[in-house]
């Protein structure tokens, strides 16, 4: 018995096999053509002188088919083709005036090729790279001498970090120079002029201090300050109140929503210090209004049935007629036309009529935010002793929505949303107002305690400010925000 059940799996199993078979070699045959249809594509490319392109498309048949030597040799060819085009690029551009042009080019060139297998390459190919590589080396010491002697040591640690490639080609020849040292020498003396220059009053200047010291592992003294003269505060004090109508909440909860939203955005841009003394006192004149009105309306549908509905056609019959001719009895075929019913389709028009609920909403809101510089804020300002006031005033348009259904803007996080935008801009107003006094304040040129807090002051809150971007610039090489990003690096 087991004996006959095995020989029917084996017949069975043979009996399947062909189709087995046959089914491999459809698709194996399905995936050469595949690939032999993007391989042609790549090629097309690199006729075309579109190397770049070429080469991904090789990559991307090599990445499903690891094996495919054709594949692997057009890869090797598209990449050969790119690099003699770059150094060529980078050798006119050299040539042409623009070394700092050609060395960042060159970067990126070995940025990019770090991956390839350069020993497919042509050795003439790569006597030429060290030749450009070479050129780049001696365009990155002159470019970082030239900082070092404008005493801009961030510029000079910038350009050893940027070009790390050009120095650390090893593929092109050794690469030994002393200029790390000197820049790290350079640094750590301007990190003893900041030094000279930081006070108690350096809240914002300090920060720059010990960033750029701590770039070049200098040590760094303590700097103890003096919270009295601090410009920022330590919290808001609100007033007033916001009126609503329609609205199942209070006036005291959307205060507190004001306040948190003020608080936030405060610590955001540079004006909170929870050891400041100061307190900013913040006034809050606010409307807000919600009208839901529901109304019975006769509504309609309109839709579309498909009708039946009854045509008649012709059509041909034959039929066969007895007669007698010459004595003789035939049959003789004649055609007859006749009708026959049929039944066909047309799409026709309804209107369903019924009574509904139309709902129609409206959200209006005002706020105006006053804000008081105390004269013990005010007195920090070398130009200016007097209180200030800065008043935004936001008044929203209308928002109207008379949906079909009854679907409402959820109203809480709609005021949330719109006290965020109004605290946006009065934060905005106020720290321009504060960045235009202590740049006011800031004497052109004035690398004195007093100046270089003023212009960090001024940097910090607000960025665009031209006058704060060039002193930074003047003094380290970059403005603030792209002095703490490189001062912010590792560097090898």
């Amino acid at each position: 018995m087991k004996k006959g059940i095995r020989n029917n799996f084996e017949e069975l199993t043979r009996a399947r096999e062909p189709r087995f078979l046959w089914f491999i070699v459809l698709m194996a045959g399905v995936f050469f053509a595949s690939c032999t249809t993007r391989l042609g594509e790549a090629k097309k490319l690199h006729e075309a002188g579109l190397y770049s392109e070429a080469a991904e498309a090789y990559e991307k048949i090599i990445a499903t088919d690891p094996t495919n030597s054709a594949a692997k040799i057009g890869l090797a060819a598209a990449r050969s083709e790119i690099w003699k085009k770059e150094l060529i690029s980078i050798r006119l551009m050299r040539m042409s005036g623009n070394a700092k042009g050609a060395l960042e080019r060159l970067e990126e060139l070995l940025e990019r090729v770090r991956a390839w297998d350069l020993s497919q390459f042509q050795s003439g190919d790569l006597v030429a790279a060290e030749e450009e590589v070479r050129n780049g080396r001696r365009a990155l010491e002159l470019l970082i001498r030239e900082a070092l002697n404008e005493k801009k040591p961030v510029v000079a640690s910038h350009y050893w970090s940027k070009f790390d490639q050009v120095r650390e080609a090893k593929h092109y020849g050794s690469y030994a120079s002393t200029q790390f040292e000197d820049i790290q020498s350079e640094g750590k003396a301007l990190c003893g002029r900041l030094q000279a220059i930081v006070s108690p009053t350096s809240f914002s200047f300090n920060n720059i201090y010990k960033a750029v010291c701590a770039h070049f592992s200098a040590d760094t003294k303590a700097v103890e300050l003096d919270f009295k003269q601090d410009y920022r505060f330590s919290r808001i004090d609100l007033s007033g109140k916001i009126e609503l109508r329609n609205y199942d909440s209070t006036s005291e909860a959307q205060a507190k929503i004001v306040l948190a939203d003020l608080d936030e955005r405060l610590k955001n841009v540079g004006l909170f210090s929870s050891q400041s003394p100061y307190t900013i006192p913040v006034g809050v004149d606010g409307t807000f209004a919600r009208d839901h009105e529901a109304t019975k309306a006769l509504m309609s549908h309109a839709y579309t049935v498909n009708v039946p509905y009854q045509e008649f056609e012709d059509y041909e019959v034959k039929e066969y007629e007895h007669v007698v001719e010459n004595g003789m009895s035939k049959m003789v075929e004649k055609k007859v036309t006749k009708q026959r019913p049929i039944t066909r389709y047309r799409m026709e028009s309804r209107t369903h009529r019924y009574w509904g609920t139309n709902h129609s909403e409206r959200l209006r809101m005002n706020l105006t935010l006053t804000a008081k510089l105390t004269s013990e804020i005010s007195s920090g300002f070398a130009q200016d002793k007097n209180n200030n006031f800065i008043t935004h005033n936001e008044n929203l348009p209308e928002h109207g929505l008379t949906p079909k259904e009854a679907k409402f803007i959820v109203v809480s996080d709609w005021l949330q949303e719109q006290y965020g935008k109004a605290s946006d801009k009065f934060i905005e107003k106020l720290a321009l107002t504060l960045a235009d006094k202590f740049c006011q304040s800031a004497k052109a040129n004035d690398v004195s305690n007093e100046g270089a807090e003023n212009y960090s002051r001024c940097a910090e809150l607000n960025p665009k400010n031209p006058a704060a971007s060039a002193w930074f610039t003047s003094t380290f090489g970059f403005a603030r925000e792209q002095l703490l990003k490189v001062v912010g690096k590792s560097r090898t």
